[in-house]
């Protein structure tokens, strides 16, 4: 009876045990795989919500920023006017000195003027002017001011960064582009449009990011 018992024991084997290591290490593998793949993709989308963001507050803020354009300049019957009280720039490069270079681009009344660069002045207070610009550099979007007497000054200006709208790398490398046309339009889409309006539109070519904000306040060119 004790040798019948002892012959039908069983017990693992050492093959049965490397087998069931192997598998044991193969689903470990496949586990932290699986986990390394879900920590990238967060990673991924928390960065795509955060530069989401940026662009969204940047894009705001620049469409704030350009509905003062024109104000208190001039009067009810001469009012500020595009290419003097608001100047498009291509190739615009702010220095170490603070000073803003590009070349004028020109709008008309049948020709839009498009550049990484916008100059325009407004008399907030109504005591004084003052000069802002929005510069598309480096794949971000920078806010700049200087006290001035006229926009046209802008080359001889000492330029001040007030905010980065978009940090660099917010858009494409090649950065956004900022083009300026006559349109019959009305800020926030309301009715009575303004055929003599200016309508801006930032964009970039590289991805989905446009938005457009009207300016009653500068007078297009009727020519």
């Amino acid at each position: 009876m004790g040798e019948a018992a002892l012959h039908h024991q069983r017990g693992f084997s050492l093959i049965g045990i490397m087998t069931g290591l192997l598998i044991s290490t193969l689903a470990a593998l496949s586990a932290l795989s699986l986990y390394r793949t879900l920590v990238v993709r967060s990673v991924e989308s928390g960065q795509r919500a955060n530069q989401d963001g940026h662009l969204a507050a940047g894009t705001l803020g620049a469409q704030m920023e350009l509905q003062g354009a024109g104000f208190g300049i001039g009067t009810l019957a001469t009012p500020a006017a595009a290419n003097t009280d608001l100047i498009v720039l291509a190739d615009a490069t702010l220095d170490a000195s603070g000073h803003l270079g590009g070349s004028v681009r020109p709008l008309t009344a049948s020709t839009q003027a498009s550049g990484n660069a916008i100059v325009w002045a407004a008399n907030p207070t109504l005591a004084s002017i003052e000069c802002s610009a929005l510069l598309a550099s480096n794949g971000g979007l920078k806010l700049l001011r200087s006290a001035c007497g006229a926009a046209t000054q802008w080359s001889t200006l000492n330029w001040q960064t007030a905010s980065e709208l978009i940090p660099p790398g917010g858009v494409s490398a090649s950065g956004a582009t900022l083009r300026a046309e006559r349109s019959s339009c009305w800020p926030f889409g309301q009715a009575g449009a303004n055929s003599q309006a200016i309508k801006l539109t930032l964009w970039d070519d590289a991805s989905a990011w446009k938005s457009s904000v009207c300016l009653p306040n500068v007078k297009a060119p009727s020519t």
